[in-house]
């Protein structure tokens, strides 16, 4: 399972990195909202957890963005 994690934080972004790796993902992380949007253009994950505030795209234009590509059948998990 590929888990894009999106969050400016860096501390909670490798905490989450780390945590779901050794649980065995496969875990792609972005440390801002635009490389967050061409992570999930090049390839779709199966779950997406993102910041709500984020620089240069909001949690919710991440949201928005993967929803119209998948046909809305990613699942998110939005931090605030």
């Amino acid at each position: 399972m590929k888990i894009l994690i999106a969050e400016d934080e860096p501390n909670l972004l490798n905490a989450l990195k780390i945590k779901l790796k050794i649980d065995g993902y496969d875990v792609v992380g972005c440390a801002d909202g635009r490389e967050a949007i061409k992570k999930i253009e090049e390839e779709i994950p199966d779950l997406i957890i993102t910041d709500m505030m984020m620089p240069y795209a909001s949690g919710l234009e991440i949201v928005a963005k993967a929803k119209h590509l998948s046909n809305n059948l990613v699942p998110v998990i939005v931090l605030s």
